[in-house]
Parts: structure tokens; sequence; C-alpha cells
């Protein structure tokens, strides 16, 4: 898991194991899971453009568009590839606070962020 903020800076990552949490970033710190405070976990969405697969798309379709229905097929498959180029990506993470004050927000995938659920 990657850290992205708190305590111990924006960069190091997480390690879970059967002797608790250990964080290493701007300094290494190893925690019991009974010193673990607090854990909200949040899922978020954003939208994202993939340029190519747009411009994939427009190459292929527009080349047959233009082939089929001329210049307005182009400008039928340049909307169709701007629309079907956008994706959505679902990022969790996960913020900790430990029992001597320190705090650390992760980027966690799913499976990790009920991992870290479970030592709570």
């Amino acid at each position: 898991m990657r850290i992205i903020g708190g305590s111990f800076g924006t960069r190091g990552k997480i390690d879970i194991g059967k002797h608790g949490i250990t964080v290493r970033g701007a300094r290494t710190l190893t925690y019991l899971p009974s010193q673990l405070a607090t854990l909200h976990a949040r899922r978020e969405s954003e939208r994202r453009f993939a340029v190519l697969t747009f411009l994939l798309g427009l190459i292929i379709f527009g080349g047959l568009g233009f082939l089929f229905l001329g210049p307005l097929g182009l400008i039928i498959a340049l909307v169709l590839c701007i629309v079907g180029s956008f994706y959505r990506r679902t990022n969790y993470y996960t913020d900790l606070v430990f029992t001597d004050g320190n705090s650390v927000t992760v980027e966690t995938t799913r499976r990790q962020a009920d991992q870290l659920a479970e030592l709570k």
C-alpha cells in the first residue's frame, strides 16, 4: 500500500502482517493492531479520458465512416470516439490514526482496505 499523506510524509509504503502494521515513510514504525485508534476507508471514483483508445478508434472508425458515408461518417466517428474513450477509475483510500497521535493516509485496493478493517 502506498502512503499519500499524514505524519510519515507523502511517500512510502505500509506492510500488514501478523506482527501488526509497519509504516515505512520518512521514518519507520511498527504498530500492533491494538495501537490503531481509528480507521476510515473511503472509495472515490474519477472519470478519465483514454487518449490512445480515442486515436485508435478515430483511425479505424473514422476511416470506415469516411469510406461509407464521406465527411459525415468522419464526424460521426469522431463524436463516437470521444464519448467512448471516457472510463471510470475507482480508488480506495484508508485513513489510519494511531494511539500515539500519528496518522497516515494510504491508497489501497479493496482487498487491502478489508484487511486493515479486520485488524481493527
